[in-house]
């Protein structure tokens, strides 16, 4: 019987220190963090360090990064789960007056999108947008469930080929822009429901690795009908 105890601790010391080891070398490599980084074009990507800044689940952004390398459009960040959810974004509509409508050329309603997600999307050499035009730099897509391509702009609903003015300039490739205009529509399941993703340019290294970098920032906009 004392044999037989000896061997059971022996064969339980023996699994334990496998158990350790195994659970060493898989901290070793989580540490590592390789498996969490992204080449693209020669740039390697931290992926666990910006799935933290945007709250978003590091290994579905890995997945969505490598996924829109060959795509024909990219957004990596429209469709991940957040783990900051947006719940600010509000919706406001005001008449202008004659005056300021005379003024400015604009028709007499303007409707703002306050606090809304943003994204970044580059696309393919001959992809179209959903207007039909090539994309360029200046054009944004919105949610698909909130444009049409026929008839006309109001205070939920926006036609494509409406401009929409930022209250904050938004930087794209190091160029400001106060402005963009609605050419294409996306269809994100997790931001809010008057989200914008920006174009960056076509589907190169150095482009997509500017649309990843954007990240997911908020923004507000208005615009007239």
């Amino acid at each position: 019987m004392k044999r037989r105890t000896i061997k059971g601790k022996r064969l339980a010391t023996a699994v334990t220190a496998a158990f350790l080891a195994i659970a060493m070398s898989a901290t070793a490599f989580a540490a590592d963090g390789t498996d969490l980084k992204v080449d693209i074009g020669g740039n390697v990507v931290d992926v666990e360090q910006l799935a933290e800044e945007n709250g978003v689940n590091p290994y579905a952004l890995k997945e969505a990064i490598e996924e829109g390398k060959n795509a024909e459009k990219a957004s990596p960040f429209s469709n991940l789960v957040t783990s900051k959810p947006n719940t600010m974004e509000s919706e406001a509509v005001e008449s202008i007056s004659p005056l300021e409508r005379a003024a400015s050329g604009t028709s007499s309603t303007k409707v703002s999108k306050k606090n809304q997600d943003s994204t970044a999307y580059v696309a393919a050499s001959g992809a179209k947008t959903a207007s039909g035009k090539t994309p360029a730099l200046g054009m944004c897509a919105m949610h698909i469930n909130v444009t049409n391509k026929t008839g006309s702009t109001s205070s939920s609903t926006v036609k494509l080929g409406t401009t929409i003015y930022m209250t904050k300039d938004v930087t794209v490739k190091g160029t400001k822009y106060s402005s963009f205009v609605v050419e294409d529509r996306g269809n994100p399941s997790n931001r809010t429901k008057f989200w914008i993703d920006i174009y960056f340019g076509l589907n190169n290294s150095t482009n997509y690795n500017a649309a990843i970098n954007y990240g997911v920032k908020t923004v507000s906009y208005y615009y007239y009908y």
